[in-house]
């Protein structure tokens, strides 16, 4: 009498090899990378995303970082923007404008960091007159959240809101968790909420040393 049914072993060894490479193509169409070379334009490297979607991306200045949000919306339709950045250009600013005025952006939302007053002043003050909710904040993060009824999207990367001629890299996220994630502390931060509890370690730090001393 044998212990082990050979067969079964090894139709049970064929069943999770097969597993095992069904979740990996599922990965695989889940989660792809790009590499955008010289003269390659958005639509030959980005393409199309649906929902679910994860692309790593790396450019070598053939687009900027408005460039990608406005391709990805003429894939979604009217957003909202939820932005973070450290610097801005003039020109960013005037296609945001221009984007709010054809519909295509329902609401800008942004944190910019404090220098762009001194750095880029015509920038800061066209957007301070044009968008509603302005943030200035000790900021280097560069974050875009696309959001409407049907997509939530993601966009982390090097990249400012300026003319990037150099090589950027980032990341698409077409996922409703990653975007409600960046959407909510850059909520927080326009509003005032200390997201990152910057103000409570200020005030627990000064009660410490009042203590110590």
């Amino acid at each position: 009498m044998t212990l082990f049914n050979i067969k079964q072993i090894a139709v049970e060894t064929k069943r999770q090899a097969d597993q095992t490479k069904s979740k990996a193509a599922k990965t695989r169409e889940r989660s792809t990378a790009k590499l955008g070379k010289a003269r390659m334009r958005l639509e030959k490297v980005i393409g199309a995303v649906k929902m679910g979607q994860t692309i790593h991306y790396a450019s070598v200045g053939e687009w900027s970082t408005h460039d990608l949000i406005f391709y990805l919306i003429k894939q979604t339709g009217p957003v909202n923007l939820y932005l973070s950045t450290w610097s801005v250009s003039e020109d960013a600013v005037r296609q945001l404008i221009a984007k709010i005025k054809s519909g295509d952006i329902k609401k800008i939302f942004a944190v910019f960091d404090w220098r762009v007053k001194v750095r880029r002043p015509q920038a800061f003050e066209l957007a301070n007159y044009n968008i509603a909710d302005i943030r200035l904040s000790s900021c280097h993060a560069k974050v875009t959240v696309i959001e409407n009824k049907e997509w939530s999207i993601a966009v982390v990367g090097s990249a400012n809101y300026t003319n990037n001629p150099r090589i950027e890299a980032g990341v698409i996220s077409c996922d409703k968790v990653a975007a409600d994630f960046h959407k909510d502390w850059i909520n927080g931060e326009i509003s005032r909420c200390d997201p990152f509890d910057v103000v409570e370690k200020k005030r627990a730090d000064k009660y410490i040393k009042t203590a110590n001393n």
